[in-house]
C-alpha cells in the first residue's frame, strides 16, 4: 500500500502492468523458432552431384518427425558446408522441406553438405565435386603382369565436368610419361612389385591423382620355327617364320643363321632364303626380348638337287 494513494488506483496500476507482462512474454515466445523435434530424421538431397566452378545446386531437407509425418510448417533447418556458401544459411520448412542454394565458388574440392534443427541433424551429409576436384580411378590390364608383355593402364576422372588437359604416368620402375588420352601401354623388363601413380590435370591448373600396386613376374617365353617348302631343293626361296609365345611378348630383333654360311641381323620374324647347295643345314633364329634376354630355337633343312 502506497501512502496517500487509494487502495483501488493501485490495483488498476497493477492489472496494467501484468497485462502489459503478458503482451511482452506473448511478444518473446514468437521470437523462438520453431525446431524439429529430438527424434526427427532430417535426409539432405541434391539436384547435382557435380559443380563447374561458380556453379550451383539446390540443396532440399526433408524433415521427418517420430511419428511418420513431415515436420510442422515454420521448422527451422541450419545448412552447413564445409565449401561453397550456402544462400541462405537457414531456412524453414513448408510440407516438411526446407531448401537452400549451395554456391560453389572458385575453389576446386568435395563439398560436404549438413543440416540439423534442435538435435536432429542429418545422418551422413551430401558430397558434391566442385570444379577440379575429380576422383581418379585406375585400372590396369593384365593384372598380375609379365615382365616383357604389354600391361594397359587406364585412367577415369569422375566427379568433374571439368575437361582434363593431361595425364602424368608413373610407373614405379623409373620410366614417367604424360599424356594427353587417359589409356597408356607399358613394358616392364623385370620381375617386381611396382606401384603406378597418376595425376590428372584438369584445363583450369587443378590436379588429382591416385595409385595402385601390380605384381609383375616372370615369362615364361617359348619360340617356335617353321619352314616352307619343308623339303625344298636348289635355289627354291625358303621362308622362315619365328613365332614368339606369348604373342603379347615384346620381341625387338631377330638375329638368323641359315647354317650354309649365310646369316641376317635384325632380319624380322619372317625372312626368305634361298639354299646354292645340296646338303642338311640347321638354321637358327634368335629373338631378343625388350629386357635385353634372347630366347632361340633351330629347325633342320634338308636341300634336295
Amino acid at each position: 500500500m502506497l501512502p496517500g494513494v487509494p487502495t483501488r488506483a493501485v490495483r488498476q496500476v497493477t492489472t496494467l502492468l501484468s497485462c502489459l507482462c503478458a503482451i511482452v512474454s506473448i511478444g518473446s515466445c514468437d521470437k523462438v523458432p520453431l525446431l524439429a523435434p529430438t527424434e526427427s530424421v532430417i535426409t539432405l538431397v541434391s539436384n547435382r552431384a557435380v559443380l563447374p566452378i561458380n556453379g550451383t545446386a539446390q540443396i532440399v531437407a526433408i524433415v521427418i518427425e517420430q511419428s511418420g509425418t513431415p515436420a510442422h510448417n515454420g521448422t527451422l533447418v541450419t545448412f552447413t558446408t564445409t565449401l561453397g556458401t550456402l544462400d541462405p544459411r537457414e531456412a524453414v520448412t513448408n510440407n516438411g522441406q526446407a531448401v537452400v542454394t549451395l554456391r560453389a565458388g572458385t575453389e576446386s574440392g568435395t563439398a560436404e553438405v549438413g543440416a540439423f534443427s534442435g538435435s536432429a541433424r542429418t545422418e551422413a551429409p551430401v558430397m558434391i565435386a566442385i570444379g577440379g576436384a575429380a576422383a581418379v580411378n585406375l585400372s590396369v590390364g593384365p593384372s598380375p603382369g609379365t615382365v616383357d608383355q604389354v600391361v594397359t593402364f587406364t585412367a577415369t576422372a569422375t566427379g568433374t565436368t571439368v575437361p582434363i588437359a593431361s595425364y602424368a604416368w608413373n610407373f614405379g620402375d623409373g620410366t614417367t610419361v604424360t599424356t594427353s588420352g587417359n589409356t597408356v601401354n607399358h613394358v616392364y623388363t623385370s620381375a617386381d612389385t611396382y606401384t603406378i601413380t597418376v595425376t590428372v590435370t584438369t584445363v583450369e591448373g587443378v590436379t588429382g591423382s591416385t595409385q595402385i600396386t601390380l605384381i609383375v613376374v616372370p615369362l615364361q617365353v617359348e619360340i617356335l620355327l617353321t619352314v616352307s617348302p619343308a623339303n625344298p631343293t636348289t635355289g627354291v626361296p625358303v621362308t622362315f617364320t619365328a613365332t614368339v609365345t606369348p604373342a603379347t611378348v615384346v620381341v625387338t630383333q631377330y638375329d638368323w643363321v641359315f647354317g650354309d654360311g649365310d646369316t641376317l641381323l635384325d632380319g624380322g620374324r619372317v625372312t626368305i632364303h634361298p639354299y646354292a647347295a645340296v646338303g642338311t643345314f640347321t638354321a637358327k633364329v634368335t629373338a631378343t626380348l625388350v629386357d635385353t634376354s634372347t630366347v632361340d630355337t633351330q629347325a633342320v633343312v634338308t636341300v634336295t638337287n
